[in-house]
Formats: structure tokens, sequence, C-alpha cells
């Protein structure tokens, strides 16, 4: 037996092995742990301004967790998320639509600054 077939012999005992599959379940036992796995996927999504994928995997994270305090933050997070989407959606629309000609189909108007911050419980002046 030379060198290469003592490397092939090698190989295919490797490949008889099978791969060993994991799963996020697997991986996260606890609630708690894909609470914050969601979490963080909220955060990469925000920082990718995706709002509505991270507003989704917020209320997901809100179904995972038990602590009220974190339930109530959780959703205040959400409710900005949303208010910024709705905001894009609208500033979208006010777009001018890029074309040859001067005229537009649409009413071109300037965009939507975000407001200030809305806190729960307090009413606004």
């Amino acid at each position: 037996m030379n060198d290469a077939d003592a490397a092939n012999t090698t190989s295919d005992a490797v490949q008889d092995v099978a791969p060993v599959a994991y799963s996020l379940t697997t991986v996260l036992g606890t609630d708690g742990q894909k609470a914050q796995f969601e979490m963080k996927l909220a955060e990469m999504d925000e920082h990718l301004s995706k709002s509505d994928l991270a507003a989704e995997d917020l209320r997901a994270a809100q179904s995972l967790t038990s602590d009220a305090a974190q339930k109530k933050a959780i959703g205040v997070r959400v409710a900005v998320l949303e208010a910024a989407s709705a905001r894009e959606i609208k500033n979208a629309s006010r777009r001018p639509v890029i074309k040859d000609e001067l005229q537009q189909s649409v009413v071109v108007r300037p965009r939507i600054v975000a407001t200030r911050p809305v806190t729960p419980g307090r009413s606004t002046p």
C-alpha cells in the first residue's frame, strides 16, 4: 500500500461518519436563551434598517419572555419600530418618480422627519 492508498482509506473512514445535525431548538435549550437570540436578531435587523423583521423578532422574543417588565420594554421597542416603518412607507410615497419628463403623476411633498419618542404613561401636550 502506498501513501495515496493510505490517504484514501483514511478519508473513506471519515466519510462513513454521519454529520451531526444541529438545530436552533437543540442548541438553545431554554426559552430565555431563545428570547435572547431573538433580541440579538432584532438588533441585527435594526442595524440593517429592516424595521419589519426587527419588530417580528421582538414579538417572538416577547412571547418567549415571562418577565412583565421585559415584555413591556419589548412592546415599547416594537411600537417604535412600527412607527418608523410607517414613517418610511409615507416617505416612500412622497418621493418623486425618476423619469425623463418634469411632470410627476403623483404630488411630491417634503419627507416626514422623526417625531420625538413616545414615553408610555405620559400624555403629550
